[in-house]
């Protein structure tokens, strides 16, 4: 009946293609779900995998190929759907086309395939890659002993790509098979050099304690790999060790006692130079840093590194130390930017005493700026010039001569020093990019601010300062499509920061749609829900259908006791949370009266029944907590949600019960508390 009145009621056509599949009508449900699946493709992958498992254990390998080549089109990356595709084509004898569907099925995820995978009963050469997969899958999911079978199967098979060694090697050390683990790398190394089976060799001599041993093996990965992760991790794991011998030190100095830390390590200062360690200096380094003696801190260091050149924790303290240092010269910049020019004039005089020539040019950029920022350009050209005659390296002073050539007008040059700055140094401060493009913006010196503003979003792309005006230049340039993605990408990432400005782009309502959107969640999790509601309806005016548009809607809406509006809005959208299409929201909420947090899950469906108990209907927020349970039983907003609406019908034990059951999965959880009290549970601390 359905149908005949509404011949685009794809679910109806689905329903009757399910009831076809259980009278085993394979024709009919071919042709129904086909038509439904052409009027809505994007249905969740099980609209497609249950009818054609249904065929499949039937016998019916030609019918279940129809509809999930279908479902590829639609869910490509669906491990489900490859694995039955693969069982179909097996049915059909073609066995070279099931075993590369098999092998895409291990590949898309192959610890929740592997189960199913030999179901599918194809002889181990035809799918080795994916025995292969399966291998470094399950490995990755912490089953190293089914992991070892799979990689066991696939060198079994003829394979022979040297990561099944790696990853049998990996996954018998996960295992505690030291030998078999060293055996494994071994043979990797059988087929030539390789960084991760030297690494592995370390860590199984590590797990022997041959620590030395573990550190060459260690060295020589990173010989071959500089950097490498794992190797780099090992070394790490070496040195710490090293550090027993100054244990005491350590648990001083990570107590705030510096001086105890000091002392501890001074004393086994010459024992660990008997040893060739450099730990007792390293860790006078560092104690010494806690007690703002920068200096001694930085020669203790150096000291460490002569013992160790390759004992990283005294690197890095020899970095940290110098920065320290320097303390002068980062007070004089805060004086910059306070515009006391004589102040931080005299500050750098004073930095210049103990910077070391290497870093004496920081100083002579530093007072180039002053004269920037007091206005004699001319001044500042010619100081940044001197400074990089000295140091063709001094990437600051570069940006300085863009700065000058902006004040200059001089755009193009403006872009030439600055491109030559960001590109040997991207990491310099947003404002960086931002105040010239501003600038190149206002005097519509559009192509220039785009220039530097694109190299801003290699180094900064998620700053919404440059994504905006990025938009700001497309639109005067005259590309709608790039203003209104950047628009919409700058309003996501700082909305209440954009809010005030977008709609000074003047985008027509149909580009600024995504923007809109991505405003009103922003403006909903900042919880400036007026403005939110007013976002997600010029969303909705534009064109826009996203339903979690209409969700959110309903939230504002809720969180504004506009409960009404809210309960009609969230019947809207329920039923896109029931087939998945919709995923709960995950939000830190502040718990009242504290400055604490409390993460928390929800939905439409549970929020619509807090509505309805909140407009006094207790039974029907009863009946909708209990269908949310249904299928999230352990969901806590839902259970004490459920404690409340029986609170609410005067039922204190049931209500009780539902209290504790949601203080079972989070003892402190201030609403259930609050509920369980109130429902003559007497007072509970989380």
């Amino acid at each position: 009946r359905i149908v005949a009145a509404n011949p685009q009621a794809y679910l109806s056509r689905k329903g009757l293609g399910y009831v076809a599949v259980a009278q085993k009508d394979w024709r009919k449900a071919v042709d129904e779900l086909t038509r439904s699946y052409t009027a809505a493709p994007y249905q969740p992958v099980a609209a497609y995998t249950v009818p054609a498992l249904a065929m499949i254990e039937a016998g019916h390998h030609e019918e279940a190929r129809g509809i999930l080549d279908g479902a590829t089109r639609v869910w490509p990356l669906s491990a489900d759907v490859q694995v039955l595709l693969a069982r179909a084509q097996k049915g059909l004898r073609n066995e070279d086309t099931a075993a590369a569907h098999a092998v895409a099925a291990a590949r898309l995820a192959p610890a929740y395939i592997d189960p199913a995978f030999d179901s599918i009963g194809l002889p181990a050469a035809k799918v080795r890659d994916g025995l292969l997969a399966l291998g470094w899958g399950l490995y990755y999911a912490g089953r190293g002993g089914e992991a070892i079978k799979r990689f066991d199967q696939y060198l079994g098979a003829g394979g022979s790509d040297v990561t099944a060694h790696l990853g049998r090697g990996w996954a018998s050390l996960a295992s505690g098979d030291g030998k078999a683990a060293e055996a494994a790398f071994r043979k990797a190394l059988a087929a030539g050099e390789n960084a991760d089976a030297h690494a592995g060799l370390g860590y199984v001599a590590l797990a022997a304690n041959r620590d030395a041993e573990a550190e060459k093996s260690f060295l020589k990965s990173l010989d071959l790999a500089p950097g490498y992760a794992p190797a780099q991790s090992g070394v790490g794991s070496v040195k710490f060790r090293q550090t027993v011998l100054v244990r005491d030190g350590w648990d001083a100095y990570w107590r705030g006692e510096y001086q105890k830390a000091f002392d501890a390590c001074t004393a086994r200062r010459e024992e660990a130079i008997r040893r060739k360690s450099a730990v007792a200096e390293d860790c006078r380094g560092w104690a010494l840093l806690g007690l703002d003696r920068h200096e001694e801190a930085a020669t203790a260091f150096e000291a460490a590194l002569k013992i160790d050149p390759g004992f990283f924790y005294s690197q890095s303290g020899l970095v940290t130390a110098k920065q320290a240092g320097m303390a002068r010269y980062n007070e004089a910049w805060r004086l910059i930017g306070e515009k006391r020019w004589s102040d931080a004039t005299a500050r750098l005089a004073k930095a210049r005493e103990n910077v070391e020539p290497a870093l004496r040019w920081l100083i002579d950029d530093a007072a180039a700026w002053i004269e920037f920022y007091k206005g004699d350009h001319a001044k500042a050209a010619r100081d940044f010039e001197t400074v990089l005659r000295a140091n063709p390296q001094a990437y600051l002073s570069r940006t300085g001569l863009g700065f000058v050539a902006v004040e200059r007008r001089d755009y193009a040059k403006a872009v030439e020093h600055l491109t030559a700055s960001f590109t040997v140094a991207p990491y310099q401060a947003i404002a960086s990019y931002t105040t010239p493009a501003a600038k190149m913006l206002e005097a519509r010196k559009f192509e220039e601010a785009r220039a530097v503003l694109a190299l801003g979003a290699r180094a900064w792309p998620f700053s919404a300062d440059i994504q905006f005006l990025q938009a700001r230049a497309a639109k005067e340039l005259g590309n709608e499509a790039e203003a209104s993605s950047r628009a919409a990408v700058a309003a996501g990432l700082a909305p209440a920061m954009i809010e005030p400005v977008f709609d000074s782009l003047a985008l027509a309502a149909d580009k600024a749609r995504e923007g809109y959107h991505a405003l009103a969640w922003g403006l909903y999790f900042a919880r400036d829900n007026q403005a939110a509601v007013r976002r997600f309806d010029q969303y909705i005016a534009a064109g826009g259908d996203d339903p979690n548009a209409v969700r959110g809607r309903a939230f504002a809406l809720f969180r504004l006791d506009r409960t009404d509006e809210a309960i009609a809005e969230f019947n809207k959208v329920v039923g896109h949370e029931r087939d998945n299409r919709l995923q709960p929201i995950v939000e830190n909420l502040p718990i009242p009266g504290t400055g604490a947090v409390w993460p928390l899950a929800y939905d439409a469906s549970s929020t619509l029944a807090w509505a309805l108990l909140r407009k006094g209907d207790a039974k029907g927020a009863e009946k909708a907590f209990r269908k949310v349970l249904e299928k999230r039983p352990f969901w806590i907003d839902a259970l004490t949600g459920l404690g409340y609406s029986l609170d609410a019908q005067g039922r204190k034990d049931e209500a009780r019960n539902q209290f504790a059951e949601a203080l079972k999965l989070a003892p402190a959880y201030p609403d259930a508390l609050l509920g369980f009290t109130k429902a003559g549970g007497g007072e509970r601390r989380g």
